[in-house]
């Protein structure tokens, strides 16, 4: 099957199932629509390990992790949990699809630069080469360096009260978030990815 069209047909496939998921989220139940899901999941994983035979694509890695996370989400295994509102759905669903699509758009950029002129041969750049795994390393430090300065940020704030460990851990679960800082305190989600991938480069 062609690449380019293993490539478009993702996405149809992956926002339909992804869609169904949500309308049977809020009128059929959890598990109905873990199961979709799940096939949104494994279509996408699918789909970008045929068009590249690498089983640590960071789509493939971010669809096992984010639409496995959503499935397990829906069946509300937490007494904690809520259903989701429209804001969340689009965020969720939102953050997925634009991800491949960047990702897709930078990979044939960087492809039509290649077949442009030998970038290789140019600046001597190769995957194995130390200089490129150890700007890898560089930016494993630099996300835990940033997540921890902005989890201390949000502990100063927040006077300590860390969930888990607080007194008032149930109501710091729902409060131990700085709009805009949060975002970066989860950011160290990539870095066993990216440690998986610097491993790789190593044995290239």
């Amino acid at each position: 099957m062609n690449k380019r069209f293993i490539m478009i047909l993702r996405y149809p496939v992956g926002i339909l199932l992804f869609a169904a998921g949500v309308l049977l989220e809020n009128t059929a139940g959890g598990v109905p629509s873990m199961v979709l899901f799940f096939a949104a999941m494994a279509a996408v994983c699918w789909s970008v390990y045929r068009e590249n035979k690498n089983i640590i694509d960071l789509r493939l890695l971010l669809s096992l992790s984010w639409l496995s996370g959503i499935a397990l989400s829906v069946l509300k295994l937490s007494t904690l949990q809520r259903p989701w509102g429209a804001k969340m759905w689009i965020s969720v669903g939102g953050f997925f699809f634009l991800f491949l699509v960047s990702f897709d758009l930078a990979l044939f950029l960087i492809r039509k630069r290649e077949k442009s002129e030998d970038v290789e041969k140019k600046n001597g750049m190769r995957k194995d080469d130390p200089v490129f795994r150890r700007r890898i390393l560089i930016c494993i430090t630099g996300i835990i360096f940033l997540a921890v300065v902005c989890f201390l940020i949000e502990c100063v704030y927040f006077g300590w009260q860390i969930p888990l460990i607080s007194e008032w851990s149930y109501a710091a679960y729902f409060v131990f978030h700085l709009t805009g800082i949060h975002y970066f305190v989860v950011l160290p989600v990539l870095v066993p990815p990216l440690t998986v991938y610097f491993i790789f480069l190593g044995k290239v």
